[in-house]
């Protein structure tokens, strides 16, 4: 079994000419347009589940055999709503989002909220904050700011507040959150109303309320997959595997939509179509991954799942392994003289057949975790 986590430049999207194909051209742009525009796309959020279905979907329609979308569940960030109520006695209130938790430590305000003085911080440094009582204060900054963010909250300010930018890239964006616990919750303000709000303030200040909640939970997304097999006889027992992850990823969770996240799904499901009119000699299994921004959890469920315990694969997978060549005798000895029991390494041995057991191995010792193949003397 090969896994196989690219799409060749000379794949479905190429002519007969070398050019692109304008009409797999315009269904894979089309792909990238559908699955970012249905909000995040994060694992448990709308648009995660709304692109499971696209792509299972798609791939029955381009006729892949045997599709199955296989659920597992992680821990994600749900944003559950956060607001900044500004109390100057107008009854005005904004809707915010909430940033990528400081590791285990989320937005989440208690339903008390944080009370204090808002203030306009510009870039976050030290100078943009003179003026100003930094302890207990909520602080309004450019996103853009690098990790200046950090200074305010080592002053003690309570809450930070970041302006959505024109623009932004990857590197600003991993400097918003923290490795650490820190105790300063983080939030997206619209451009519209941050620039209203930031011309309010000027130099001055106004006295707010921030209220928010998100929860680490475990949430459901998938793994979506079928086969296309193979047509040549001497050729199509071999597995290729094919992969693209379908999730997104952002620093503010519940804002994800990911366009070019979705590049490699696209052409993964055009491949699809594409080897439906040109069947391929070995047999190809066509992946769509979820969770890929999570440690790749999709790609490990699906493999961990399915590597040495369903057909196609097992077939494929060594029963023997390194335990045939074990020095076992030595193994017992030297494990007991230090009193750790094999199971406790994951170890349990079991002789051949017919052999003397008491003469060898303690009774307490077996068989080779995972092996089935009693003809060995680990298998």
């Amino acid at each position: 079994m090969t896994l196989v986590l690219a799409l060749g430049a000379t794949g479905p999207a190429a002519g007969s000419d070398g050019g692109v194909d304008a009409d797999a051209f315009d269904r894979i742009s089309t792909t990238v347009r559908e699955l970012s525009s249905h909000g995040s796309r994060l694992p448990g959020y709308p648009g995660d589940g709304y692109a499971a279905d696209f792509i299972e979907r798609e791939l029955r329609a381009a006729g892949v055999d045997n599709v199955s979308r296989e659920p597992y569940e992680l821990a994600v960030p749900i944003d559950k709503g956060a607001s900044m109520e500004i109390l100057d006695g107008r009854g005005r209130s904004i809707s915010m989002l909430s940033l990528w938790p400081n590791l285990v430590r989320t937005n989440t305000t208690g339903p008390e909220g944080i009370t204090g003085n808002l203030f306009y911080g510009g870039q976050g440094e030290h100078a943009d904050f003179d003026g100003h009582q930094m302890w207990g204060a909520v602080v309004l900054l450019e996103f853009n700011s690098w990790k200046n963010w950090k200074n305010a909250a080592a002053l003690g300010a309570a809450a930070i507040i970041f302006i959505e930018p024109d623009e932004t890239t990857l590197f600003e964006s991993r400097k918003k959150w923290s490795w650490a616990p820190v105790d300063v919750p983080r939030f997206w303000l619209s451009r519209q109303a941050a620039l209203a709000l930031r011309q309010e303030l000027g130099d001055g200040e106004l006295p707010v309320r921030v209220q928010a909640r998100m929860d680490y939970e475990n949430r459901t997304t998938w793994n979506i997959w079928g086969t296309v097999p193979g047509v040549d006889p001497q050729l199509q027992d071999q597995i290729i595997v094919v992969e693209s992850y379908f999730d997104a990823i952002s620093v503010v969770p519940a804002a994800a939509p990911g366009a070019e996240s979705t590049a490699g799904v696209a052409a993964l499901l055009e491949y699809a179509r594409y080897l439906h009119d040109h069947p391929p000699a070995r047999t190809v299994v066509l992946l769509a991954s979820g969770s890929h921004f999570q440690q790749q959890t999709g790609a490990f469920a699906f493999l961990n799942r399915h590597a040495r315990s369903l057909a196609p694969f097992r077939g494929r997978m060594p029963v023997r392994f390194v335990a045939d060549s074990l020095n076992v005798e030595r193994l017992v000895r030297e494990t007991s003289k230090r009193n750790l029991p094999l199971d406790t390494l994951g170890i349990d041995l079991r002789l051949d057949d017919g052999a003397d057991r008491r003469a060898r191995v303690p009774a307490r010792a077996s068989t080779a975790s995972g092996c089935r193949n009693r003809q060995s003397a680990c298998d």
